[in-house]
């Protein structure tokens, strides 16, 4: 019995031999980590590849000026620059308290709302001003 268990193989977590008696899943262990090696090593050559392909491409292209450079890198290399998440719509908000007798002097708070609290920009696009007008009466009135 204990003889034909050894060839069945099946997951480190679900054996109930030792590990190096089953010779299925050592077998099976020892495929998956040449595999993970080789797939390292293509990885590192690919890698090294890419360097060796970009430093010459530096060294081959002489920019004159600045503009020149940041000009190339803007149309020829994948470089993108990642927006900050504030700059989305309404994220900022700008509170000012009217009822104060310096409210001309002071400075607006400001507040940032989170992503899901901001209303979408595609239901905003589809109003009118007349609507903006409504929604901002009847939410001013809510509160009396």
């Amino acid at each position: 019995m204990i003889q034909e268990s050894k060839f069945l193989g099946g997951g480190m977590e679900h054996t109930h031999l030792v590990k190096a008696l089953n010779y299925v899943l050592l077998q099976k262990e020892r495929n998956e980590n040449n595999y993970k090696e080789k797939e390292g090593k293509e990885y590192e050559s690919l890698l090294l590849k890419l360097l060796k392909h970009k430093d010459k491409k530096e060294e081959e292209i002489q920019f004159k000026t600045k503009l020149g450079r940041h000009i190339y890198r803007q149309v020829f290399e994948n470089y993108f620059l990642e927006k900050s998440k504030l700059f989305l719509p309404n994220v900022i908000l700008y509170t000012i308290d009217l009822e104060d007798e310096y409210a001309d002097n002071d400075i607006p708070i400001t507040l940032l709302r989170n992503k899901a609290d901001c209303p979408s920009f595609e239901s905003q696009t589809t109003l009118t001003t007349n609507d903006i007008v409504m929604k901002k009466l009847t939410e001013v009135l809510s509160y009396l």
